[in-house]
């Protein structure tokens, strides 16, 4: 056959990288610049777009898609990524690499030696906590450390070295910010070295300072083409490790800086903006809302107007379905979990929505599960939370997956020291028993042992350190617990540590799965839980009601929306300078931009509720303990967010009906 012959038979069987784009998402993909930002709102095509283009670039300008990198924040974005990949007519896109920005990170630090040579192990210390305070694992670390200050001042002190480390680009591993806690930096990073862990925002730090001091590191030649998705929510630091990356390769950067939400590990709405101004890089907009009614684009679009940083194209509303929305107003909690529920329960029956198509957001795990329990109890409806980001908050829980963590892996000394320290008796009042750990951990340092040998020595009367008697008791307690879960399967396991009915297990079980397979270690189990706490992904494909944080919906689409505790307090959060590096200014701006997000979720319908009168009990665990200092009983105010919206909102009412 000849070679126009051979041309002409490739040409029939090549795919036309453009069928099923349509407007400007046409043009976008075939830009051939080196350099490209796409701006993009919520339900604009962004995701398809970024998969035609990947498709061009293999296609039609025979980019090796084994070079071609699809990096992202959250692992919900990189597996939605790698399932659009797969199902484009190419069976070349499936060698696409899509990870997110962290697994690539963690890859570079483990890889030649480096963390080896400053003696660090990738091993995430867990910090969650209700209060402004680090908590959990950090908490004995915080107590190990009293002579720096209090736990508050120290807690302050690390979010400030993580704040640094990712705004600056400054290293983990060099001199402090600031001189005078230079003494303290040394401590912490004594700490960690030697109970064989790390704060995760050193991991992205580390990566660059590998790439930065190594001029021909292979993962800075590796790829061709890189695209970065949702690049309003990297830091400084991330954003500095995607340059590395590109080296002097191509590189497609998308994001909307009105969807800017994590500013707890540093993000900044203001980075994509900077980055679309930039001399070399050609910036192409999608505003075009296909999602949402136009009624919900107006909305969002009014909310995210009053804020200074944001986006720098408005959304333009194109669907024709015109959507359902409603406002309610309840008199106390329970009666907006009713009124959630049963907008969810009249959507679905009907209004035909399917079930695995419905959303509930809600600002606290204390709502969300009541609403869940009208949904199941009174509805016969099935309903799943995905608070998983919560599930290591209560003193139970923590406990419970330290000793996951110390079954699978005695020599874990953070789990051990966790322990150690932990007060079964009144888990709130925990002392730590930071002297007698100290003279432990002297004896480890000083002999080269590990602090579980130690104390088996000293229990089985080999071994002798004065005034240790009472983590070695509670050595003894652990030890016997641990010993009575040897054998067993994974799942029997899981029900022992966290067993079935109990609330505070609730969210942890669900991390682990509807069913551990026969086949799974403890130590799976313990990685598998891990990173879905840590690392939360979405299913997209379900037959539930989800029931999650307005944080956690991010990336989802739903028929019918309810978006409930919207009062002052919750939605927005009350400003805490312990624990955000925002200002009270930029705070606000980012709490709209959480709710932006959450509006723009629904294609349909679409609920926005409240409650009146909260329990004083209950203030204090959905967070608005503070509020008791200012009124008693509490009544809320309804969220500033909606006053602002009021001219575009139907009339409220407390009605438990909503479609005829």
């Amino acid at each position: 056959m000849s070679d126009a012959l051979n041309e002409q038979a490739t040409a029939e069987k090549t795919p036309d990288w453009r069928t099923g784009l349509e407007g400007k998402a046409v043009g976008i993909a075939e830009n051939p610049a080196k350099r490209q930002c796409i701006q993009a709102g919520p339900g604009t095509g962004k995701t398809k777009t970024l998969m035609h283009k990947i498709l061009r670039l293999v296609l039609e300008d025979r980019v090796d898609p084994d070079r071609v990198l699809a990096v992202s924040f959250t692992r919900t974005a990189a597996q939605d990524l790698r399932r659009s990949l797969n199902e484009l007519s190419h069976e070349a896109t499936k060698q696409v690499h899509a990870a997110t920005l962290h697994a690539i990170a963690r890859d570079i630090v483990s890889s030649h030696g480096f963390l080896q040579a400053y003696d660090l192990r990738f091993r995430p210390l867990l910090t969650a906590s209700k209060s402004s305070n680090l908590g959990y694992e950090a908490a004995p670390m915080l107590a190990d450390m009293t002579r720096h200050g209090t736990a508050t001042e120290l807690s302050r002190y690390i979010r400030d070295f993580e704040a640094y480390w990712a705004r600056n680009q400054g290293s983990p591993l060099g001199p402090a910010p600031n001189a005078s806690l230079q003494d303290f930096e040394n401590n912490l990073l004594s700490w960690l070295r030697f109970h064989g862990c790390m704060l995760i925002g050193q991991v992205i730090p580390l990566a660059v300072q590998y790439l930065q001091s190594e001029p021909n590191a292979p993962e800075k030649s590796r790829y061709d083409h890189v695209l970065v998705d949702e690049f309003q929510d990297l830091n400084r630091a991330e954003q500095e490790l995607c340059e590395l990356l590109v080296s002097d390769s191509s590189s497609t950067v998308v994001g909307d800086a009105d969807q800017s939400i994590y500013a707890f590990k540093c993000a900044e709405a203001q980075g994509l903006l900077d980055y679309a101004k930039r001399s070399d890089v050609v910036t192409d907009n999608l505003d075009e809302c296909r999602r949402c009614p136009p009624a919900v684009v107006g909305l969002a679009n009014s909310t995210v107007a009053r804020n200074r940083t944001r986006a720098s194209v408005q959304m333009q509303a194109v669907s024709t379905h015109a959507g359902q929305l409603f406002y309610r107003r309840y008199p106390d909690l329970g009666e907006e979990a009713k009124g959630a529920a049963a907008f969810i329960a009249q959507t679905i029956q009907k209004g035909g929505i399917e079930i695995g198509k419905t959303l509930v957001l809600c600002p606290t795990r204390v709502l969300g599960r009541m609403i869940k329990r009208e949904l199941i109890d009174t509805h016969r409806l099935e309903a799943t939370s995905y608070f998983y980001e919560e599930a290591l908050e209560e003193k139970p829980a923590q406990r419970a997956f330290s000793m996951l963590r110390l079954l699978g892996q005695r020599n874990d000394r953070v789990a051990l020291r966790f322990l150690l320290g932990y007060n079964r008796a009144n888990p709130e009042h925990s002392g730590w028993r930071v002297g007698e750990y100290a003279k432990l951990r002297s004896h480890c340092e000083t002999a080269n042992v590990e602090p579980w040998d130690a104390l088996t020595s000293i229990a089985n009367g080999a071994l002798t350190i004065s005034g240790t008697s009472g983590i070695v008791a509670e050595f003894g307690v652990i030890r016997d617990e641990l010993t009575s879960l040897e054998g067993k399967t994974a799942q029997e396991v899981l029900d022992g540590l966290f067993p079935v009915g109990e609330e505070w297990a609730e969210d942890a079980r669900a991390a682990a799965g509807e069913y551990v397979a026969e086949e799974t270690s403890v130590s799976d189990l313990y990685e598998l839980m891990l990173t879905e706490i840590t690392q939360p992904t979405m299913p997209t494909e379900v037959t539930h009601v989800r029931i999650m944080s307005l944080h956690r919906s991010k990336g989802l689409t739903a028929d019918a929306v309810a978006v409930c505790g919207c009062v002052h307090g919750l939605l927005p959060r009350l400003y805490n300078p312990a624990k955000t590096v925002l200002n009270q200014d930029e705070h606000r701006e980012e709490q709209r931009r959480l709710f932006y997000v959450a509006l723009t979720r629904t294609r349909d319908y679409l609920l926005l509720s409240s409650a009146e009168g909260i329990p004083r009990n209950m203030a204090h665990n959905i967070g608005l303990g503070d509020l008791l200092k200012l009124w008693w009983p509490l009544k809320t105010s309804v969220s500033a967010f909606l006053t602002d919206l009021q001219p575009s909102l139907p009339a409220v009412s407390s009605s438990m009906e909503f479609l005829p």
